[in-house]
């Protein structure tokens, strides 16, 4: 209970500048555009992570998918800029 009385009165006292720097999820506040939005790390398809079961439900944005269609497994090369979503077994175009 200490603790958490602690925490409490730390943020209180904290200055509206150090809270303002980022959002409530971490996320820089002077890179997003609107209110609530989020950017997403972008690569091209070959530099996306290993897709496995750890790694179930990440999404990312690709630069160079190649002939995306929905829910298809991705391939690189092409200039189409999608959401790429790991399902557990491959990186598929969103």
């Amino acid at each position: 209970m200490r603790v958490l009385l602690g925490l409490t009165a730390a943020l209180l006292f904290m200055s509206d500048a150090v809270l303002a720097q980022t959002s409530k999820y971490g996320i820089p506040t002077s890179h997003v555009p609107y209110n609530g939005a989020i950017q997403l790390p972008s690569s091209t398809v070959a530099q996306l992570p290993l897709c496995d079961s750890y790694n179930l439900g990440i999404l990312r944005a690709v630069t160079d998918a190649s002939s995306p269609t929905y829910n298809g497994t991705l391939s690189g090369g092409g200039t189409s800029k999608v959401l790429a979503f790991c399902n557990g077994t491959n990186w598929v175009g969103q």
